[in-house]
């Protein structure tokens, strides 16, 4: 009797056992917590506790096992993936990182969000990454301290950092094994000089802090001010030769500056006018010297020039050169020219105060003097004088000869 039930019991089990591992290929679920456990030597490499695999065949870079996390619809997975291409190219196995877009009414099922290829390079966003880290898309690093990379281990080498310091922000190329600046460009078209700070646009090998070239010929450096319905909109260029005061606009060291400023004087930026603006004293703020007008007219010390130069103070120069617009006085000498007599002239003298054609001294001080019709008029009047000189001088020969014949 007791063997009998041995042999029922014996039977049991095997029947059990059999059907544990007839249910071993199908899916099975745990409502609770999975424990995996294996004794592993510590000096052995990592070794796998738990191993999904799926049928091969499919090598389209995308297919494989995977884990995923779900409540009462998916969540997200974590897989891996195939990346051969072929079942005779090299292997080649990378890991997915994929989320699931579902909203109401529409599931749009799990979309790739993150890739670590087989070669180790990462992507997020996109699915064939070609470096350590490639990302289609917007980066953000909110309170961050830096960012930095080196081409060798242990922030040695020249590398590239970028960050805060002392609540100012910094980039810069550095070289940490000479402790020196390197040069930075930004698809060739801007170009730092190592430890002098030269910026380089479109030269590769800038010779001042700020340097400009175009192949083409066509280098230009534009300063651009809003364009609304406002007039008096400026664009300006500071020239400072101290560092620390270069924006005071009043108190010490304000003066320490020459500006350069385009001033719209009507809206829309119409009407532009240049002005130049330098500062007699240290702590007065640069004044306007000189004005180029929008039609071309030159001030200076004169803001709203009405010819082509308005000087409004002294002018020197050791020699000065004026292109005449109509003929000179020679037709003072012509035979028909009618001379005034030298009684006419006393008339006209005594009746006005000044010479006939020549304007008044009150008439020069409200109107100017324009200097080439001045001195074409004095040169007139010299010749005019001449002229009567020389009807003095032969009436002086006559009344000399007469007076000759007298004697005899």
């Amino acid at each position: 009797m007791k063997r009998m039930k041995r042999m029922k019991k014996a039977i049991f089990l095997v029947i059990i056992l059999g059907i544990s591992l007839g249910l071993k290929a199908q899916d099975e679920s745990v409502n609770g917590i999975l424990f995996i456990n294996k004794n592993i030597s510590p000096s052995l490499s990592p070794f796998s506790v738990l191993r999904l695999s799926t049928t091969p065949g499919v090598y389209d870079g995308n297919s494989g096992p995977a884990i995923e996390f779900s409540t009462n619809i998916g969540l997200g997975k974590i897989g891996g993936v195939d990346e051969r291409v072929n079942n005779i190219d090299q292997y080649r196995g990378g890991l997915v990182f994929k989320t699931r877009l579902h909203t109401a009414g529409n599931d749009f099922g799990f979309y790739e969000r993150m890739r670590i290829s087989a070669y180790g390079n990462v992507g997020i966003g996109i699915t064939n990454p070609s470096v350590k880290l490639d990302v289609s898309g917007s980066v953000q690093a909110s309170n961050m301290g830096r960012f930095k990379g080196w081409t060798t281990g242990g922030e040695s080498g020249l590398g590239f950092e970028v960050g805060t310091s002392s609540g100012e922000g910094y980039a810069y190329v550095y070289d940490r094994t000479n402790n020196t600046y390197g040069t930075m460009h930004i698809q060739n078209v801007i170009h730092t000089s190592g430890n002098n700070g030269n910026v380089g646009i479109g030269n590769a090998n800038p010779n001042s802090k700020l340097h400009l070239r175009d192949q083409n010929g066509n280098a230009s450096l534009i300063i651009q001010s809003k364009q609304d319905n406002t007039v008096g909109n400026n664009a300006e260029l500071i020239l400072s030769t101290e560092y620390s005061t270069a924006n005071n606009t009043s108190g010490n060291n304000a003066g320490r500056k020459a500006l350069i400023r385009a001033t719209a004087r009507y809206n829309w930026g119409m009407g532009v006018r240049l002005g130049f603006f330098t500062s007699s004293s240290d702590s007065s703020y640069p004044t306007e010297r000189m004005v180029v007008a929008p039609n071309g007219n030159v001030g200076i010390g004169s803001i709203n020039p009405a010819h082509k130069l308005d000087v409004n103070g002294t002018i020197h120069a050791s020699e000065v050169l004026v292109d005449l617009n109509f003929p000179g006085p020679d037709y003072v000498f012509e035979e028909d020219y009618p001379l005034s007599s030298l009684s006419e002239i006393e008339s006209y003298i005594k009746a006005n105060k000044h010479l006939p054609e020549v304007p008044s001294a009150a008439q020069m001080k409200e109107e100017g003097v324009n200097i080439v019709q001045m001195q074409m008029l004095l040169l007139k009047k010299v010749e005019e004088l001449t002229l009567h000189v020389i009807d003095l001088k032969k009436e002086n020969s006559l009344l000399r000869d007469e007076l000759e014949l007298i004697k005899k």
